[in-house]
């Protein structure tokens, strides 16, 4: 009986127990809703808080460390904040709010006992000042590090304002201009000068170099540094001043006074004097066109100032740039007919000097290691090739070299890997979903009929000991058997009820329930990724660096899942919501591309290019960005720290000698092809294999079209992987392998031209260089894929329809075409109704989870015909 009532004890317990929640749960929820002192007051309640605490079993000590982790990270954020703000006080409140909440906390302890030193420090310098009456340079020296904390302390803030004013004049007499006569004595006398300038405004300071720098013969400026330094002082002149009159601080009106009649003295007297010199400086113009807009006065001696030093420079080689762009800002200054003359003279007389002018030449060899794989390798070539010869800049300085001994950069493609989102990424989850319910009998009313029997046996026992009782008192009736009697009743009269109690509770449970039924299912998820790695190994020169990066996007996939999963987490499809399309991928490899160009970049200032006599060193480097065909105009404009010079150079058109595309002018073919069937025949004979080889090997493929009878060709730029071109016709009268050269190529577009050597034909494709395509246009495409037949490669037809003639891409319009095309087809030509090409092939597009460029796909961007002219300078003659 002792075991039974032992282990329904045990039973009820344990249920009890294991409807509680966790501490670690208990306290999450508290932190959740940001009732830190509920959450103390639970670990009080367990002996859990506190400075020490002892037998303090696992559970507890992990809710007391996240409590602990979360006051910390609470009240330090709030203490940087405040002390952000300067509130060094609030910053200690903060601290001793934080400490009330945890104790046991040493971290912020720590922090607080820091705190608190710094606060007795600023005190205690206070009282001392303000009762010793210190010097003001060291009163302000002793300060120098709590300035940015002194903003809830006011009273010590009274207290250095209203020693400010002396300062100020010590200040004064300390650097008065006609002391120092050059900026090297100007200089070691501010590195002397006391940290606490910083309390007052940095302004201050600049404004008494500022004096110090106009009284400098400014003709010598001639160094990069120096006018930079001339530059920040004057302009900090400016806004100190706008300062000044906001804040109304009548105490400095005479420092205002000398610095404005120095200021306007400078400018009205002494600039224009030095611009009309023969030997004027390119900095000293520099400088004097930042200031233009307030100081109109120097506008005639400014033309001059440009207008010689155009002249110094004309017919010096590459020099003549920096002519063309003096020349083109005195053109746009220039008010009389004679300045304007005399300003467009000497503009074609810098503009000839350039366009005769021998560019310096860097030789580049890519390769790739034998190690690669060949998968998709002409989207990488593609890229690299537009780091180098994507703008004319690029191609005016950087020369394909066709091996590695003669290269000034020599490129060697280790490895590198398309990274392509794919559904075999993601693997199979074991789960189970709701299926239906089904009837079973009542574990309850089994559980109830059980205590049922042991409560009749509790009772039949009970019942026994009361009759025995009973007979006991009737034998011999003491107070004792008396007393046993009332105990027995209790006991029966208990167990009685317990009884009823339990019949009641047994008719009243049904005999059968309902319960789920849960059936096993598989589902998939996983992390899917998009993106590119590379690893280059560049050498330059005599230097080698390599290059690694991958640039991947990567998202959490579930497909598959059920509403009904037992699991809740389960329940809801994650679909992709990072960006896995092909564009995406693209951009991935371009931005790469950029990273290594920018490494690459660092690496151009082993060359050296030609100097040239009576240049200064700003100058030279305007030369070095007008060749970098990677400079942007902000280098220019952090180079000069201002805008006229590439504003001037862009309103003239700068020869990029030898770079514009040969002038190709077509002639029209007269067929006429009425059907599908016709287009596919004629095609045939002009659609041709584009292939790149190495020492007689082919390393990549595309498709061309033949487009004139002298064998003109029109395919994309990156199927050039090697530095030999071959084409190949597969039906015709012309059928065979013909060796190419490549006449045009345009990489940013992605286009190009070869021309078969000693070749004619009298079959050849017509481009409609002014087509309507329209969304629903039906095309085709004749193209060269990776189909073999006994070794021979074979086209292949297909047909589709435009899905969006203005796609844009990249900042470049494409077609975008629903229609299916294998890899290979790069090049190929998208075909109207008329036979005429409407655009070429450049990325081929699988739809879905996976996607890839240069693949085989249902879905292709292509180069619509209307920009061939502006890309290539492919004309049809009229």
């Amino acid at each position: 009986m002792l075991r039974i009532k032992n282990f329904l004890q045990i039973v009820i317990f344990t249920s009890l127990l294991f409807s509680c929640a966790s501490p670690q749960e208990k306290i999450t929820e508290f932190l959740e809703e940001g009732d830190y002192y509920g959450a103390l007051k639970y670990l009080n309640e367990n002996n859990a808080a506190g400075q020490k605490v002892v037998m303090l079993e696992p559970k507890f000590i992990q809710a007391r460390k996240m409590y602990q982790e979360r006051i910390e990270q609470t009240y330090m954020a709030k203490a940087t904040k405040e002390r952000n703000k300067g509130n060094i006080r609030a910053v200690k409140a903060v601290l001793d709010d934080g400490i009330n909440l945890c104790i046991w906390s040493s971290k912020l302890k720590y922090e607080q006992e820091l705190v608190s030193a710094t606060i007795s420090r600023i005190d205690l310098l206070y009282k001392q000042h303000e009762t010793l009456g210190d010097d003001i340079l060291t009163i302000f020296e002793d300060f120098s590090e709590y300035y940015n904390l002194l903003n809830d302390s006011p009273k010590i803030n009274f207290y250095l304002e209203s020693l400010e004013p002396e300062y100020i004049k010590y200040l004064n007499e300390k650097l008065k201009p006609e002391s120092y006569q050059d900026i090297d004595n100007w200089a070691g006398t501010l590195v002397k000068f006391p940290t606490s300038l910083r309390y007052l405004n940095r302004e201050l300071l600049v404004l008494f170099e500022a004096i110090a720098f106009i009284n400098k013969p400014l003709i010598l400026l001639n160094s990069k540094k120096d006018f930079k330094s001339l530059n920040t002082q004057l302009r900090n002149i400016q806004s100190f001043k706008q300062y000044l009159s906001k804040k109304n601080q009548s105490r400095l009106k005479v420092i205002i006074a000398t610095s404005e009649k120095e200021y306007s003295k400078f400018f009205s007297e002494r600039l224009p004097v030095i611009l009309d010199s023969d030997d004027v400086s390119f900095l000293l113009i520099n400088f004097s066109e930042q200031h233009l807009s307030d100081h109109s006065i120097i506008t005639k001696p400014l033309i001059k100032a440009h207008l010689n030093r155009a002249n110094k420079l004309i017919g010096k080689g590459l020099a003549s740039f920096i002519s063309a762009g003096h020349s083109a800002r005195a053109l746009e200054l220039s008010k009389s007919d004679i300045e304007k003359n005399e300003s467009k003279e000497l503009l074609n007389l810098s503009l000839g000097g350039l366009r005769n002018t021998q560019y310096p030449e860097i030789k580049v060899y890519i390769e790739f290691d034998h190690a690669t794989n060949v998968e998709n390798r002409n989207q990488l070539w593609y890229n690299l090739h537009r780091i180098f010869w994507s703008t004319n800049a690029g191609k005016r300085l950087f020369k394909k070299e066709v091996d590695s001994i003669n290269a000034d950069i020599h490129l060697v493609v280790k490895d590198y890997k398309e990274i392509i989102p794919d559904l075999s990424d993601l693997s199979p989850v074991p789960s189970s979903y709701y299926s239906h319910t089904e009837t079973i009998p009542n574990p309850a009313k089994a559980t109830l009929k059980f205590q049922l029997e042991l409560s009749k046996i509790s009772l039949d026992s009970a019942e026994n000991s009361y009759s025995n009782a009973v007979n006991s008192y009737n034998y011999n009736p003491t107070n004792y058997n008396l007393q046993s009697v009332n105990l027995q009743k209790t006991f029966y009269s208990n167990a009685l009820n317990s009884y009823n109690n339990l019949v009641g509770q047994y008719n009243r449970t049904s005999s059968h329930i309902k319960r789920p039924v849960y059936l096993p299912y598989n589902f998939n998820q996983g992390t899917i990724k998009n993106g590119w790695s590379i690893n280059l190994l560049t050498k330059v020169k005599e230097e080698t660096f390599s290059f690694k990066k991958e640039m991947i996007y990567s998202d959490f996939v579930r497909i598959g899942s059920k509403a009904t999963d037992k699991d809740l987490s389960n329940r809801i499809l994650d679909g992709v919501s990072a960006d896995m399309s092909f564009e995406k991928r693209f951009l991935s490899l371009l931005e790469l591309s950029n990273k290594y160009k920018q490494k690459l970049k660092e690496y151009l200032d082993n060359f050296k290019y030609k100097q040239y006599e009576n240049l200064s060193v700003i100058e030279s480097e305007i030369i070095a960005l007008f060749i970098n065909p990677w400079a942007k105009d902000q280098d220019f404009k952090d180079l000069l720290d201002s805008e006229w010079f590439m504003q001037a150079v862009s309103s003239v058109e700068i020869d990029d000698k030898g770079n514009d595309f040969k002038q190709i002018e077509l002639t029209r073919s007269d067929y006429a092809l009425k059907s599908k069937e016709d287009i596919i025949a004629y095609y045939e004979n002009v659609v041709c294999g584009v292939y790149s080889l190495s020492n007689g090997q082919r390393l990549s493929r595309g498709t061309g079209t033949i487009i004139s009878s002298d064998g003109y060709v029109l395919t994309c730029a990156h199927t050039f992987v090697g530095p030999e071109t071959e084409v190949e016709l597969f039906k015709g009268a012309s059928k065979g392998v013909y060796k190419a050269e490549i006449v045009s190529v345009n990489d940013l577009y992605d286009i190009a031209i070869l021309k078969i050597k000693d070749f004619s034909t009298d079959k050849w494709a017509n481009i409609d260089f002014d087509p309507m395509n329209k969304k629903g246009d039906q095309v085709y495409c004749i193209s060269n894929p990776e189909l073999y037949s006994k070794g021979t490669s074979q086209l292949a037809y297909s047909g589709g329809v435009i899905s969006n003639p203005g796609h844009v891409f990249n900042n470049i319009k494409y077609l975008n075409i629903d229609i299916n095309i294998s890899s290979g087809s790069s090049g190929g030509p998208i075909i109207n109704e008329e036979g005429e090409i409407v655009g070429i092939v450049e990325a081929v597009i699988k739809e879905g989870l996976r996607s890839s460029t240069s693949s085989s796909g249902n879905n292709c961007l292509a180069l619509p015909s209307s920009d061939f002219t502006s890309y290539i300078n492919l004309k049809g003659k009229k």
